[in-house]
């Protein structure tokens, strides 16, 4: 992929990997007006809009209800940035594009107020509500991992670590990829984007509406169960998430030059391996949700499992094979990504 040179030293990075040195480039004030207004469209929208099943939780999580709505979001974000290409509205169109680096200089500066917001408000939460794993009397160290289980926002209506979990950032990484198609699309002159870039888009996309499909057996996860929300589940959803997964992305738009011979033939290796990951973690994830919502199922009450403290947990099926058979799906779907 990279230019003959006659020394390493003379090779240059992609431009979109190229750094900026003007701090300007970095803080700016319409960024972050930018950020927040995205982060409150859909906590608005989560919150207000009657669609979507409510679920409850696990008992061990009080039965926390969550509205399920994440893929209506989706489709109004693809409804949203289709008017706005339509009617020429480049503050959602080419506006994050072109000023990337400071929407995601913005973004990191609401992590940072926000897991400190979080963290004083756990301050006040009743000691039922507190990760015990991160109630160590060490300011730092509970601001990053988390002190409050569930918190809420907006009158009680919202669930934070759901809401971080399936709305912002994700919808985000999607949005950021279908603008990249967009512009390719203006740059060709009105034909279809390259096939590579067609094809990691669509990949992105099978993967975050599974995601959102299945929105509501994110209770049934550890993560939900176990963990507390700060600076690493608000950073990690809000920058991580939607501006490092969508870097291939990026990627394949500033190098096209060298994905012109890329023919369909050359999709069926990663199709077939995309397709396998997409297999083991979709069913690996419906039996662990089915075993913990429903233990007595015909279908996984015969399985093995044993004892941990006060839990089950599968030792058959899936788990049988893999200790994680779910994570290795992911691992292979990002295999056929690269």
């Amino acid at each position: 992929h990279f230019p003959q040179v006659k020394s390493p030293l003379e090779w240059r990075a992609p431009a979109f990997l190229n750094i900026r040195t003007n701090w300007r480039n970095f803080l700016d004030l319409y960024s972050f007006g930018w950020a927040l207004a995205w982060i409150l469209c859909h906590a608005l929208f989560c919150v207000l809009v009657p669609l979507g099943s409510r679920v409850q939780g696990m008992p061990s999580t009080r039965r926390i209800v969550s509205r399920n709505n994440g893929l209506l979001a989706l489709v109004g974000t693809i409804l949203g940035v289709g008017v706005a290409h339509y009617m020429k509205c480049t503050s959602l169109t080419t506006y994050p594009l072109d000023n990337l680096t400071s929407i995601i200089t913005s973004f990191t500066i609401i992590s940072c107020i926000g897991s400190l917001v979080l963290y004083i408000k756990s301050r006040y939460a009743s000691r039922s509500a507190i990760n015990p794993e991160a109630n160590s009397g060490c300011p730092p160290y509970d601001l990053f991992i988390g002190r409050e289980l569930h918190p809420r926002a907006l009158f009680g209506r919202l669930d934070v670590k759901h809401f971080l979990t399936y709305r912002p950032g994700l919808l985000l990484w999607f949005m950021l990829d279908l603008l990249i198609c967009l512009r390719s699309f203006e740059k060709t002159g009105g034909s279809l984007p390259p096939l590579p870039l067609l094809f990691l888009t669509f990949l992105h996309a099978v993967y975050i509406a599974d995601l959102l499909v299945f929105e509501d057996q994110f209770s049934t996860t550890m993560e939900y169960a176990r963990e507390g929300v700060g600076f690493v589940s608000v950073y990690g959803n809000l920058v991580f998430l939607p501006f490092f997964y969508s870097l291939s992305t990026f990627y394949v738009q500033a190098e096209l030059k060298h994905f012109k011979t890329v023919s369909y033939l050359h999709l069926v290796g990663p199709t077939l391996i995309a397709l396998a990951g997409f297999v083991v973690y979709r069913a690996a994830n419906y039996q662990k949700n089915l075993f913990k919502r429903e233990p007595n199922h015909p279908s996984v009450s015969g399985l093995d499992k044993f004892q941990s403290g006060s839990r089950k947990l599968l030792a058959g099926g899936w788990w049988r094979l893999v200790r994680h058979p779910n994570y290795l799906g992911d691992i292979i779907m990002a295999w056929a990504w690269a």
